[in-house]
């Protein structure tokens, strides 16, 4: 069961997934609830397989926020998302991935709202 939890004003820096027996994801956060992040930034943080930065498989808003020099081995350099999510004002810059989404994976179908920006 996931949780709600609010990140603010928070620096991620040279973070990585290192244990042999987990999924290797997520080099910083790995959200299975409802999470917002505001005015953070990611830096350097690495995953083996997804989500750079984030794993994400709730929903998920990120406001104001910078991603940016974050690798993943597989998709997601930056952030890799499976959930609900809500993008506004933030910068993904010279994140690498292996396979795809070197700055942003989605893996779900996602719209986008010209009016305010969002990706969802």
């Amino acid at each position: 069961v996931g949780a709600e939890v609010t990140v603010i004003n928070s620096i991620f820096e040279g973070n990585e997934t290192i244990d042999p027996n987990s999924p290797d994801n997520g080099g910083a956060i790995v959200n299975n609830g409802e999470l917002e992040i505001w005015n953070s930034t990611f830096h350097a943080n690495h995953a083996g397989r997804n989500g750079g930065s984030i794993y994400n498989t709730g929903p998920l808003t990120l406001y104001n926020s910078t991603l940016y020099e974050n690798t993943a081995g597989d998709s997601g350099g930056g952030l890799f998302t499976y959930g609900p999510t809500i993008i506004v004002n933030s910068t993904f810059s010279a994140n690498e991935a292996g396979d795809s989404g070197g700055g942003l994976y989605i893996g779900k179908d996602p719209t986008w709202d010209p009016n305010s920006g969002a990706i969802v």
